[in-house]
């Protein structure tokens, strides 16, 4: 017997409280695109009406909705978007894919609208509000601007960023004093270089390319990366230490005879 779940297929009822939607959404798509193409530089008026009314369809479209409406909605709208080649993640959030069907924005964008709906309704403001909101908060940007973050999220940028200027720090140390030098035959190089290296054992690595004149955003993201490593394990270093020291400060069970023991060891 197969403990594989059958594929969930939409009702009729389902298909056709996802159209009604979808009419809506292209209607705002549309709305987008006149927006955008004659209003874009100088008014805020329409973009904020068109998140207010995201958020409406998002609040009595999904929020609201049956479990069946919600996964349909959820089903289409990831297809849609891939039809159009909008990468669309399964696991996105269906608010972030309801402004991407919209507005076919990229991700920095997208993250911004969704802040700013988000910030709405965490204040209990209605979609009718969205728009005074926003204004009230001195715009759109500086709205997002004043998203506050989780103190995991605060804690993890701080370590990133402290990772990121002590890698930096390790290679400018190691102009004077390289880890190692290497001499690339018919190679005349007068720039920095990245090598593609693997590992052959004792130490010794096999050079399998030389990518020249690599540009600063490449450099950036490998020093990001290598430093998002170094904060990973500065986190867990920081939250097992946090552990330990929780565990220290508990006070002592001196009264053992009033513990009692589980089932299981009693039964035993």
């Amino acid at each position: 017997m197969s403990n594989t779940s059958a594929a969930f297929i939409p009702s009729f009822d389902n298909l056709a409280n996802a159209s009604n939607v979808f009419a809506k959404l292209d209607s705002l798509s549309s709305e987008r695109q006149g927006w955008e193409q004659n209003e874009h530089k100088t008014s805020t008026t329409r973009l904020y009406n068109l998140l207010a009314e995201i958020y409406k369809v998002y609040e009595t479209k999904f929020v609201n909705a049956k479990d069946d409406d919600r996964r349909t909605l959820r089903q289409q709208l990831i297809g849609k978007l891939i039809a159009v080649n909008i990468h669309a993640r399964k696991s996105a959030d269906t608010l972030g894919l309801l402004i991407r069907y919209v507005f076919q924005a990229d991700r920095r964008r997208v993250m911004a609208y969704k802040y700013a709906i988000l910030a709405t309704k965490s204040h209990d403001k209605s979609p009718a509000e969205l728009p005074e909101f926003i204004r009230e908060a001195g715009g759109l940007d500086e709205l997002v601007r004043k998203v506050s973050f989780s103190d995991e999220t605060l804690e993890r940028r701080e370590k990133v960023v402290e990772a990121i200027n002590r890698v930096q720090e390790e290679i400018s140390n190691c102009v004077e004093a390289p880890i190692s030098t290497v001499t690339l035959p018919n190679k005349n190089l007068k720039d920095r270089v990245m090598l593609l290296a693997e590992p052959c054992g004792n130490g010794e690595f096999k050079i399998l390319y030389v990518f020249e004149n690599p540009s600063d955003g490449v450099q950036k993201t490998l020093i990001r990366k290598a430093a998002a490593g170094k904060a990973d394990v500065a986190l867990e270093n920081s939250a097992n230490d946090a552990e330990v020291s929780d565990f220290n400060k508990r006070p002592q069970i001196t009264t053992l005879n009033k513990i009692t023991k589980p089932e299981a060891l009693v039964a035993a």
